[in-house]
């Protein structure tokens, strides 16, 4: 017997319909009938026939997992059905995500923020070859801000001084305002705009012990502990007059700073 739900034409020898069932159908006998009669005698002829009904493809991952700005992710997108090995394709995926196309492992390091529906399609290698697509979500939300300042170089005692502190914004968006807690060296000032420490400092001494810290859009990094010396300002020290020297007599005389 056919798989169920298939039919052959008498007339034509066309197998055709929905089958409703999977699976391997060996030495189906097929047989056909001239239309021959009287002294042209009707002829017959048989040949086994195999024929094969697979499972309809299907994509059965259901969600991807989130990932996080910034940190390695890792999703796998599954099927089942029709002849395996599959071939995986996408719409564009977040920046620093790739999919792997024989494996449908999407993996990488998120560089954006995401939460768009994305389609992801999977052939078959048949025959016959199935096509599916699925409509999946795939979203990466931000990290908080990181203050990636972690020294200050020293300042010098009468000599202008600025350093800009740096963040990663872990894909925060909004206004920045920066803090800095802790007392700065005498002539020195912090811009919570800019997180720039500047001016001319006035005296030596230190090592201050300061935090800083950023806001991002609202979001807030943890506190970054820093320390700032303040150097004495060079200075030749020595007021005496240096002796006379001869020529041809060795001659030594010590600078002091």
């Amino acid at each position: 017997n056919l798989p169920a739900g298939l039919f052959l034409n008498p007339v034509t020898g066309v197998i055709s319909g929905t089958p409703t069932a999977a699976g391997t159908f060996t030495n189906l006998v097929v047989t056909a009938t001239d239309s021959g009669s009287g002294a042209e005698r009707q002829v017959k002829a048989t040949a086994p026939v195999n024929l094969t009904v697979v499972t309809a493809l299907a994509v059965t991952s259901a969600s991807l997992p989130a990932g996080t700005y910034g940190v390695p992710y890792a999703g796998t997108l599954t099927a089942s059905g029709g002849v395996a090995p599959y071939s995986w394709s996408s719409g564009t995926l977040p920046a620093g995500l790739s999919l792997n196309a024989a494996t449908g492992l999407i993996s990488g390091t998120p560089t954006a923020t995401a939460g768009s529906a994305i389609a992801f399609t999977v052939k078959d290698t048949g025959p016959p070859q199935q096509t599916q697509t699925a409509i999946l979500t795939l979203t990466i939300a931000a990290a908080a801000p990181v203050v990636s300042t972690t020294s200050l170089p020293a300042a010098t005692v009468n000599v202008p001084y600025a350093q800009t502190l740096s963040d990663s914004s872990g894909g925060q968006t909004g206004t920045t305002v920066w803090t800095l807690t802790g007392t700065l060296p005498a002539g020195l000032t912090f811009n919570t705009a800019t997180g720039v420490i500047s001016g001319t400092p006035t005296t030596a001494g230190g090592p201050a012990a300061l935090t800083a810290a950023v806001s991002i859009g609202g979001a807030s990094s943890a506190g970054q502990p820093l320390s700032l010396s303040v150097l004495a300002a060079l200075a030749v020290t020595s007021s005496a007059t240096p002796p006379a020297a001869s020529v041809g007599a060795a001659y030594t005389f010590t600078l002091q700073a």
